[in-house]
């Protein structure tokens, strides 16, 4: 029985991406072809003094990538259907607060919020 390894190396690409514009950033659309359609993992992140906050870890498939996994984030968090609510305010002081209910434009203002979309392909 081969022996799994307890650590694997994880390499982001340097550049970090966001889904809309947002000076320093590259969106995800901008990025070559080969990174957006390949699999891979990301982060949703926020800027913190001396680094960042993680809110959600994803891992795309070879099927539709990154680009494709990300949009069908996106399709989900717009019709309130995303693994987690939180109450965005309060998680950029990090507190991770869930809300019950969907506020409106929830969508638009964790993308807003969470600029950072890191890869690792």
């Amino acid at each position: 029985m081969k022996e799994q390894a307890e650590f694997i190396d994880v390499n982001f690409d340097p550049t970090p991406f966001t889904f809309e514009d947002v000076a320093g950033f590259t969106r995800l659309w901008d990025a070559p072809a080969e990174l957006r359609q390949s699999m891979g993992v990301y982060l949703w992140t926020i800027e913190q003094p001396g680094g960042y906050l993680v809110n959600y870890v994803g891992m795309a498939a070879a099927q539709y990538g990154l680009e494709g996994r990300i949009w069908s984030e996106y399709k989900d968090w717009e019709s309130g259907g995303c693994v987690e609510l939180l109450d965005l305010e309060k998680f950029k002081t990090g507190q991770r607060v869930r809300l019950d209910e969907v506020p409106p434009d929830y969508a638009r203002i964790q993308f807003e919020t969470l600029r950072n979309l890191d890869l690792a392909p």
